[in-house]
């Protein structure tokens, strides 16, 4: 976590700050090890700038709409063109006489880099539409239109360190 803060985090937070004395608000699952107690303690001390939000346990389709609205057609779609070349090998196998219990698959680093060009290209093409996009933008809105009109103390619900 802290070389992702390091190498990504802080130089995107860098090229966007419009003062040193501006925060900046990072927005993460509260998964244990982005709320460990070193980490934490890590951040604030190194980053004070950097506030952490902690997106409530089993709300992240509220408070992250792309997490489920745009990165899970991409996964899909990457995980549906992976299983279609698997698909694809093992009935290649069979039609040459392999008996099922002898399918094998190629795991080797050169065959799996050149097909996983292929399924990014397809999670590509699967998100690559505007109305998916409008979809979440939309859903992001009515979200956040809904949670802070109708939770009392909305602040409260952000865990903030710093």
């Amino acid at each position: 976590m802290q070389s992702y803060v390091q190498n990504i985090l802080v130089p995107y937070f860098e090229k966007h700050r419009e003062d040193h004395d501006q925060i900046c608000i990072w927005q993460i699952d509260c998964w244990s090890v982005h709320q460990s107690e070193v980490f934490c303690h890590w951040l604030h001390n190194t980053y004070p700038w950097i506030w952490v939000h902690y997106v409530p346990a089993n709300c992240t389709g509220l408070f992250q709409p792309c997490d489920v609205g745009i990165q899970r057609v991409l996964k899909l779609a990457i995980r549906h063109s992976a299983l279609q070349d698997i698909i694809n090998n093992t009935m290649e196998q069979l039609g040459q006489g392999v008996e099922p219990n002898m399918v094998t698959f190629e795991k080797k680093l050169p065959t799996v880099r050149n097909n996983s060009v292929r399924w990014l290209v397809k999670g590509y093409e699967a998100i690559n539409k505007p109305d998916l996009v409008k979809k979440v933008i939309f859903k992001n809105i009515l979200n956040f239109s809904y949670l802070s009109s109708t939770m009392i103390g909305f602040p409260t619900l952000f865990n903030w360190t710093g």
